[in-house]
This record gives structure tokens, sequence and C-alpha cells, in this order.
């Protein structure tokens, strides 16, 4: 069991561009297991990637790749392994979307413009990772109302968020509770999604 493998992978992941966001886990014992809510293979390696290209993300991949380790995941990409030829087929997954709503109650403050415009922008760019210090909606992440609402309020001055709630966008029951993502999952909202009340 070499430590230093999966570190490099993700590093060298994260390194292609586009790569947004990514999970890895790796099944390291003879036995096929559930590791965090992910079926692996015995002895075998498991990445979901968000962002790069397929034929660059399955690179990286086989050339972080431990003698006899397999694959797991959806997206199959055969390459020949630059050292020797073989070829191998390399396997890995892509996020699945969950759709999430969001509904903020906000106060006007000093500000101007158009608040709901204001303030669904401000949900987009937390999303997106547009914003500083804010990774935004990554691959296995829980969506956050709290952190949601935090981020509008950094964003758009003289806006004030008294509530944020979120929901699944496909059953509205609107929260203040974290929604929960897998591992093999990444949230995603759109701009109709975003509902704005101005007290």
């Amino acid at each position: 069991q070499n430590v230093a493998l999966p570190a490099s992978a993700t590093s060298d992941l994260y390194d292609l561009d586009g790569v947004k966001s990514l999970q890895y886990r790796e099944n390291y014992t003879k036995a096929d297991a559930t590791i965090d809510g992910i079926f692996l293979l015995a002895n075998s390696v498991w990445a979901c990637v968000d962002g790069g290209t397929d034929a660059e993300v399955a690179a990286v991949l086989l050339a972080n790749k431990s003698l006899g380790a397999n694959w797991n995941g959806a997206v199959t990409v055969n390459l020949p392994h630059p050292a020797t030829g073989q070829s191998y087929p390399v396997k890995f997954d892509r996020p699945a979307s969950v759709a999430i709503a969001a509904r903020l109650t906000v106060r006007k403050g000093s500000a101007l413009g158009d608040i709901p415009q204001t303030v669904r922008q401000a949900v987009l760019d937390y999303a997106a990772g547009l914003l500083e210090g804010e990774p935004g909606f990554t691959v296995g992440s829980n969506v956050s109302a709290f952190e949601l609402g935090g981020a509008v309020n950094r964003e758009a001055p003289g806006v004030y968020v008294q509530k944020c709630e979120i929901s699944l966008a496909s059953v509205i029951s609107w929260t203040t509770d974290e929604i929960a993502i897998a591992l093999n999952q990444k949230a995603t909202i759109l701009a109709g999604d975003v509902t704005v009340v101005v007290l």
C-alpha cells in the first residue's frame, strides 16, 4: 500500500485544465467493499472527477496506478501505458447532478438596483465557486443553507439575508438543514430555481 499514490493522483488531477473538484477512494483489501457509500472492487481505486477531458483524466489515473490495481466507474477509456505500450481500460466516474432550489428572504438595506437579480447572481456565483475563498458546489459536498446565506450577505452589500432555505429542485420541501450529496454527485442550481422574497 503506497500512501503517496492517492495524494499524487488527486494533485495531478487538480492540475488538469478545467478540473473543478473530485473525490478519490481506494480499496486496498483483497475483497470487494463499499467505502463511504461507493462499491469498490478488491485492490482498486475510484475517482469521480468534475471537469477535464476523459482522455486526460484517464492518463493521470494510469500514470498513478499501482501494480495490479483495478479501477471502478462508468466511464472507460482504453489507454496504452507510456512505459510498456500495454493497453489498459481505465475507468472512473463523472458526478451525477443533483438539482437544488433556494429561497432567500431578504431585507433591503442600502442596496440599489434589482435586489432579486443581485441576490440570484450571488447564489449562482457561490455555487460556481466564483467567490473568493468559497469552493462552491463541489463533488461529494453537502449543500448548506447557512453557507449560501452567508455568501450572499458578503457578496451583496446592503442586502440582509433574514432566512435562507434550500430544497431538492425535484420535490420542493424547504429546509435550513444541510442537503446530503453523495461522493458520486454534485449539486447544481439554476437561476430559475432561486426564489428571492424582499421584505
